[in-house]
């Protein structure tokens, strides 16, 4: 709207937005979620960083290391040594 005034060099901008909202499937699955609260374990703390370790050493040794690469070793060592959080259906 150039005819507005608003005491400057600027233009005001109407805009029409329409929001559509709908309610999730209740049949939907949720993505398991790893136990990270027994990393405050210092036994489990020591454990799952020696994985890492260990493991991006070994990714570390090849010639090209990807971020699918990280994440699929992250993934893999938190289901070793944390395990999958125990969900209610409140959540």
């Amino acid at each position: 709207m150039r005819q507005a005034d608003v005491g400057g060099d600027h233009n005001l901008v109407v805009a029409k937005w329409t929001l559509k909202l709908r309610e999730n499937s209740v049949g939907e699955s949720r993505k398991e979620r790893f136990s990270v609260s027994r990393l405050k374990d210092p036994k489990v703390h020591n454990k799952f960083s020696i994985a890492l370790r260990n493991r991006c050493n070994i990714l570390r040794d090849e010639e090209v290391m990807t971020i699918d690469d990280f994440n699929q070793a992250m993934g893999d060592i938190a289901k070793e040594t944390l395990g999958y959080r125990k969900t209610t259906k409140t959540e």
